[in-house]
């Protein structure tokens, strides 16, 4: 039985605030393997197309060997319809759900938290002014949450940044991915 660590986002792009917090999860939460979902139709946000998305995590956790990438059925994310697909896809490992300290604030609100939350343990990675007292309460507040906060080294890091300065801000070889295909061209 294998610890594996789902880390779902936008990724819109990816970053490397998002590769370096999945790969301190491995070592702080003691995860065998992280896997990043991209969500195909994010609530609320106009992203690029999924392919590309898929395409630049692919290009982002090919030197990590214990990063990957996996593609969702769910158009949106919900504990009811991914979760069920999540434990279909990994019947015998334990799943923690990595998320940013930004989620937290509205986490108690999930539809099928408790459900969440018993079945996956929560790793949060703190973003910008975000302090571990603040998510340690937050995440305390959650009855029956076992999680691991973890302070990232890159917690100002943002995916809109990066489309603001497009393949200048990207890491490599995200930025020649961005270049080739025209991304984010009007920011």
């Amino acid at each position: 039985m294998a610890r594996v660590g789902i880390f779902p986002g936008t990724f819109d792009p990816v970053h490397e605030g998002h590769i370096a917090f999945a790969l301190q999860a491995l070592q702080a939460a003691g995860l065998d393997r992280v896997v990043l979902v991209p969500e195909p139709w994010p609530r609320g946000k106009q992203c690029t197309a999924l392919a590309h998305r898929a395409a630049m995590l692919e290009l982002a956790v090919a030197a990590h060997p214990q990063l990957s990438v996996l593609r969702a059925t769910s158009r949106q994310f919900t504990v009811a319809r991914t979760l069920p697909e999540l434990q279909a896809s990994f019947p015998q490992d334990k799943l923690a759900l990595l998320l940013g300290s930004d989620v937290l604030r509205g986490l108690a609100r999930w539809p099928g938290l408790a459900a969440l939350l018993a079945q996956m343990e929560l790793v949060a990675g703190l973003r910008a002014s975000d302090t571990v007292t603040q998510a340690d309460t937050l995440l305390r507040s959650l009855a029956g949450a076992r999680f691991t906060i973890i302070e990232s080294p890159h917690p100002h890091a943002t995916s809109s940044v990066v489309r603001q300065g497009a393949h200048r801000q990207a890491m490599e070889p995200v930025a020649g991915y961005i270049l080739q295909n025209q991304l984010y061209a009007a920011a």
